[in-house]
């Protein structure tokens, strides 16, 4: 169930931790989500499977820190569809997230690499990480 869609908030994740104590047939449901609120994922992983977003305000040595800790972060490269994400990313190994969107399957301390869609093709704002061509 991926719980959030839009927020950082972690109520709902709250609410359905509860459900899943109170009702066992509920106990194999995985909760996930993307997040850029990094002190609230760390704080709750061991209730939901968080994918922090890389943003142009990301403090690299602290999201390396996040990465050797076993959090994964997805990345949005202006790499053009259909053609190959960098293989590493700040030295760590990039994964291909386009490829589905079910982070809980995801090796862990990694880069979830994301091509640029939409108005995102056209960010300047640090966003979207340029590529080496």
């Amino acid at each position: 169930l991926r719980v959030n869609g839009t927020s950082d908030e972690f109520e709902l994740v709250e609410i359905v931790h509860e459900l899943k104590k109170d009702n066992p047939e509920l106990a194999e449901l995985t909760l996930y989500d993307y997040t850029k609120n990094y002190e609230g994922a760390i704080q709750m992983m061991d209730k939901v499977d968080l994918t922090l977003s890389w943003h142009e305000k990301t403090d690299t040595n602290k999201a390396l820190d996040l990465i050797s800790k076993g959090l994964n972060f997805a990345v949005v490269f202006d790499t053009a569809k259909g053609q190959p994400l960098p293989a590493k990313f700040n030295g760590i190994k990039v994964i291909d997230g386009d490829t589905h969107d079910l982070r809980f399957l995801d090796q862990k301390g990694v880069i979830v690499g994301l091509r640029a869609k939409g108005k995102a093709r056209n960010d300047q704002s640090g966003f979207v990480q340029k590529v080496a061509a």
